[in-house]
């Protein structure tokens, strides 16, 4: 079989220093760019949610056409507006973090910081 990199897959100490590169130039970019936790939310809550939920209702109706049942039918339209909905939420909210995102620690902070505070008033230890 053909491969689309032939050097590669002869030797394994290129494969391996290929994976480790990859890996390095990952952790690189999670370092170097600021709010990449927001990033990867806003990626995972739109992309994700076309590839989890839209499409594949979409091509089981597509495909299947006729064949599929009211129940089917209506199953997947469920599936595909929720995924719109929870895409659009989602969205919208990992955006929001990546504009504001002191105004998401700070709330963290405080709720951490208020439950602290309860359970050493209770004798209770994290």
């Amino acid at each position: 079989s053909e491969t689309i990199y032939p050097v590669l897959s002869e030797s394994t100490s290129l494969r391996i220093a290929f994976r480790g590169l990859l890996v390095l130039m990952s952790v690189c970019v999670a370092w170097l760019v600021p709010n990449f936790g927001e990033f990867l939310s806003l990626v995972g809550s739109s992309i994700c949610n076309v590839l989890g939920f839209i499409l594949p209702c979409y091509f089981h109706l597509r495909v299947f056409g006729k064949e599929v049942t009211y129940t089917q039918a209506a199953l997947d339209y469920f599936l595909m507006i929720g995924g719109v909905l929870f895409g659009i939420v989602g969205t919208y909210n990992s955006f929001m973090a990546m504009l504001h995102p002191e105004e998401l620690h700070v709330d963290i902070v405080a709720n951490i910081t208020d439950a602290e505070d309860a359970s050493n008033s209770t004798g209770l230890r994290w």
